[in-house]
């Protein structure tokens, strides 16, 4: 039986709504078995940060990146 050997990494997520009650998606142009996608804002967790750190610093990039690119 052949095993295939994978690196853990913990990630944090966001589920952020409006006054409106929309849910912010963001689409990932991933590749392989992630390709293509909606997901929440957010991603991995450094070393050397708290899940709570690294929802904030994520969000911040997805957030402006979806400001940039819908014109908004």
């Amino acid at each position: 039986m052949h095993y295939t050997q994978y690196d853990t990494r913990v990630a944090a997520y966001a589920v952020l709504v409006d006054a409106d009650d929309r849910i912010l998606l963001t689409w990932w142009n991933g590749e392989g078995r992630a390709e293509g996608l909606w997901s929440m804002p957010g991603g991995g967790v450094e070393f050397d940060e708290s899940v709570e750190e690294a929802v904030a610093r994520d969000d911040i990039v997805d957030i402006a990146y979806a400001a940039l690119t819908s014109g908004g």
